[in-house]
C-alpha cells in the first residue's frame, strides 16, 4: 500500500508553481556545462530512495509491463507508435485495458507528460497526484533527508504514482538523457526496450563521441528483455527530404521567422511553458535566432527572413502577409515549446 497521503485542496496551479521551482535554472545547468559534469550513479539511488518514500519499490513497478525507449533522435515518434499499436490492439481484445504514456517535454500543458489511454491525466487527477507525492517528499524533507527531485526526476515519480493508482497495465517510457543513468531507469524489468537512431548529444554529461552515447543508451536493456535497434544514415535522410521539397514538389519556404520560445509580447508564457533553464541574456539578444536566419539565408537567398522576439509577434506577422486575407500555410518546428507557444496562442483566439 503506497505510503502517501490524500492531497488537502489545492489548484492546479498551485501544483504548477510549485512544479516549476523545482527546475534547476540556466545558470546550475551553464555551471554543469562549464565543469563538463557528467551523470553518475547517484540519481539513480536517490530516485530509489524517492519511490520508496512513495511506498514502492522497483520491482513493483514489473506489473505494468513497460516498453522503455532510448535514443538521440525519434524516441518520442517510436513511443507515439508503440501507443497507436497498443490502442489499436485494445480496441480488437479490450486488451491491456490501461495504456500508460510518459514522454517529454510538452507541447501547451504538462498534462500531456502522463498520459492515460492517449489522453493527458485531467487538471483534477494531476492536481490529486502531484501533492501526493509532493506531500509525501515533504515529509521526508521535513526529517532532514535531502532535497525535493528536480523537474524530470519529480515527473517521473510522479508518473509511476499515477499508473500505479490508475491500475495501468502496460506503459511506454521515454527516457529523458542518456538512459543507463536517466531517471527512468530504475525499471527493474521492462518487457521490451527500443534504442532509435544515435547521434552526438549532450556531449557535456554523455560525451562526445558514438561510443560513448551507445554505452549510456544501451544502459536500459535488461537480462532477459527483448531490445530492438534502428539505424539510418543522416546524410542520406537529408538529401532524400531536400530532394522531395525541392525538386519533387517544388516547394519552397517564402517567408521563414526565427523566435524565441516565449509566446506573449509581454515576455511571458503560460505557467505549464515556463522554462527557467534558458539564459534570459540570450532571449533578449537574439542571439541564436539571428544566427539561424543568416544560415537561412545563405541556404535560400530568395526566401525573406526575418527574426523577432515572441511567437505572438510571429502570429502577427503571418497574419499580415497579403493584407491578412489569404489562406497560408504554416510549418513551425524547432522545439516543443514552440509549437505548445503557438498552440496556446491559437486556443485563445479562437475561445
Amino acid at each position: 500500500m503506497p505510503a502517501v497521503k490524500e492531497a488537502t485542496r489545492r489548484s492546479y496551479e498551485d501544483a504548477i508553481n510549485l512544479l516549476n521551482s523545482t527546475q534547476s535554472g540556466h545558470k546550475a545547468l551553464e555551471e554543469r556545462r562549464r565543469h563538463g559534469q557528467k551523470l553518475d550513479g547517484g540519481a539513480l539511488k536517490q530516485m530509489k530512495y524517492w519511490l520508496g518514500c512513495l511506498g514502492y519499490t522497483p520491482r513493483d513497478l514489473n506489473r505494468m509491463n513497460i516498453v522503455h525507449v532510448a535514443g538521440t533522435k525519434g524516441k518520442g515518434t517510436t513511443c507515439a507508435y508503440t501507443n497507436s499499436i497498443l490502442r489499436s490492439f485494445h480496441n480488437e481484445s479490450s486488451a491491456p485495458r490501461k495504456i500508460g504514456l510518459y514522454t517529454s517535454p510538452h507541447l501547451v500543458s504538462v498534462r500531456e507528460r502522463i498520459r492515460i489511454n492517449s489522453e493527458p491525466i485531467s487538471e483534477e487527477l494531476f492536481t490529486q497526484y502531484f501533492f501526493e507525492v509532493w506531500d509525501a517528499l515533504s515529509a521526508k524533507q521535513e526529517l532532514g533527508y535531502e532535497e525535493k527531485p528536480t523537474y524530470f526526476r519529480f515527473l517521473t515519480l510522479m508518473s509511476f504514482h499515477v499508473f500505479m493508482q490508475e491500475n495501468v497495465d502496460a506503459a511506454i517510457y521515454e527516457v529523458g538523457v542518456g538512459g543507463e543513468l536517466d531517471s527512468t531507469n530504475i525499471i527493474d524489468q521492462p518487457v521490451a526496450v527500443a534504442i532509435t537512431t544515435l547521434g552526438i548529444d549532450h556531449v557535456q554529461t554523455l560525451g562526445n563521441t558514438i561510443e560513448q552515447i551507445a554505452w549510456h543508451k544501451a544502459g536500459i536493456m535488461k537480462r532477459g528483455c527483448p531490445a530492438f535497434t534502428s539505424t539510418r544514415d543522416a546524410h542520406a535522410l537529408l538529401k532524400v527530404v531536400h530532394e522531395s521539397l525541392y525538386q519533387t514538389n517544388k516547394t519552397r519556404f517564402r517567408y521563414v521567422v526565427f523566435c524565441t520560445n516565449i509566446t506573449f509580447k509581454t515576455r511571458q508564457s503560460k505557467s505549464d511553458l515556463t522554462n527557467f533553464n534558458v539564459n534570459p541574456a540570450e532571449l533578449k539578444t537574439l542571439q541564436a535566432q539571428k544566427e539561424m536566419a543568416e544560415t537561412w539565408r545563405r541556404l535560400d537567398p530568395v526566401a525573406r527572413v526575418l527574426v523577432v522576439p515572441t511567437i505572438e509577434d510571429s502570429t502577427d506577422f503571418i497574419q499580415n502577409i497579403g493584407g491578412g486575407g489569404s489562406e497560408i500555410n504554416v510549418l513551425v518546428t524547432g522545439s516543443f515549446y514552440l509549437v505548445g507557444g503557438l498552440l496556446s496562442l491559437l486556443e485563445d483566439t479562437i475561445s
